[in-house]
């Protein structure tokens, strides 16, 4: 049979206090900081995950942008050489006509200049054909005869 005495009751008293002690003490502050440290590598898990899905996110984006901008500043260089190409076009075809415009203008000066010196020259031409054909017919006397700015004298 067993039994019960008073030192095994004061033991289990005695064990129970300290069991309640050491809980609300000691176990209850321990598990409360072990739950609140739990929480807190949760919550920082799941930050770091969608910190992770954000940079994932943002780092796409970005390399969205710069493809997109590496685009427009191609299609814009393509527009700037086209652009240049029919300035250049434009500046040849001006120039060709102010060549052209030129020419023409040195032309009809050089004709007019032309027609100017055969009229002198056939103008000067008429006295001395009338000389030489005197001369060649016989008088034989000694003339002058003004050509243009210049005096010319004639013996037989």
């Amino acid at each position: 049979m067993i039994w019960i005495n008073i030192t095994a009751v004061f033991q289990l008293v005695s064990f129970l206090f300290l069991v309640f002690v050491l809980k609300h003490i000691l176990f209850k502050p321990v598990f409360a900081i072990l739950d609140e440290r739990k929480k807190r590598l949760q919550t920082d898990a799941e930050a770091t995950g969608t910190c992770q899905a954000q940079t994932q996110e943002n780092l796409h984006e970005y390399q969205q942008e710069i493809t997109r901008a590496r685009r427009e500043a191609l299609e814009r260089q393509r527009q700037i050489e086209r652009e240049a190409q029919s300035l250049r076009a434009k500046i040849i075809s001006d120039k060709r006509v102010e060549a052209a415009d030129e020419l023409a203008r040195v032309r009809g000066q050089l004709e007019r200049e032309t027609e100017e010196q055969l009229a002198t020259l056939r103008a000067e031409v008429v006295p001395l054909r009338a000389i030489v054909a005197d001369k060649v017919l016989g008088d034989g006397s000694k003339e002058t005869v003004e050509v243009g700015s210049q005096r010319c004298a004639f013996q037989a």
